[in-house]
């Protein structure tokens, strides 16, 4: 929220844009994951308020919504991250795409 108070002044000059990093978790609900999901909701919604706020001045805001990504921080420490992935690979999952991602394969989007 502040990052895009600070860099609407120069967006709205080059009619730039914003894209938000949000998750698959702010449109569905996974057992405990309530403060995480709450807040992935909430910049969702930010994102639609900027967006209609901003459109009149040519910048676009838009949010990413990635279900699973492939990071040291969803692992099992006691597992590689290569057998993380084949744990993960074909389960099933609330996105299109059976398998998980990685960072670069989504920030690629």
């Amino acid at each position: 929220l502040m990052m895009t108070q600070k860099a609407l002044p120069h967006l709205r000059q080059t009619k730039g844009s914003i894209v938000n990093v949000s998750s698959i978790s702010s449109l569905t609900t996974l057992p405990n994951t309530a403060p995480y999901a709450v807040s992935k909701a909430a910049l969702d919604h930010f994102t639609r308020c900027a967006a209609l706020e901003n459109a009149p001045y040519g910048v676009r805001v838009n949010a990413v919504n990635p279900a699973v990504i492939l990071t040291p921080i969803i692992k099992d420490p006691a597992v590689s991250m290569e057998q993380h992935a084949e744990r993960l690979q074909g389960s099933p999952t609330i996105c299109a795409i059976s398998n998980a991602s990685r960072a670069i394969r989504t920030a690629g989007i």
